[in-house]
């Protein structure tokens, strides 16, 4: 069903999807030498989807995003006043208060068109394939690195 990403609603991120939903994603596997991209649009999350994912974190995970999440990209002088934050709702938040998901945690759907994928060889030419979708199906060509 696509690539999925997770983040907070006053994101920059979602600012911009706001005005443009064409979006690429590029994941890096430098121990493999690989690198996988994709080029697509992104689709909110429904709030059901987004509050199953929520709970698949683990408690430290949400209490992090607790501190942090309503002024993600906001400027702080350091980390000083966060980690006081982290340390005192780690004491505070007990496992029910955990369930209920914040409404600054969002998550999106890519929806990929064109998928782009690269493998670095270290004796031989790098491979590289170029998947674009028309309607329903899915076509591979092997393209040059």
């Amino acid at each position: 069903k696509g690539a999925l990403f997770f983040t907070q609603q006053g994101s920059e991120k979602v600012t911009h999807l706001k005005n443009n939903r064409n979006v690429s994603l590029t994941i890096v596997l430098p121990n493999k030498k690989r690198q996988v991209s994709l080029q697509g649009q992104a689709e909110a999350l429904s709030e059901t989807e987004n509050s199953e994912y929520w709970k698949t974190y683990d408690k430290i995970s949400r209490i992090r995003f607790m501190v942090y999440g309503g002024d993600s990209g906001k400027i702080i002088p350091n980390n000083d006043a966060l980690d006081k934050q982290f340390r005192e709702a780690m004491k505070k938040y007990s496992p029910a208060l955990l369930e209920q998901r914040p409404k600054a945690y969002v998550g999106y759907r890519i929806n990929p068109v064109v998928i782009k994928m690269y493998q670095l060889n270290d004796e031989k030419i790098s491979d590289a394939y170029l998947i674009n979708k028309t309607g329903e199906s899915w076509h591979l060509q092997r393209v040059s690195p």
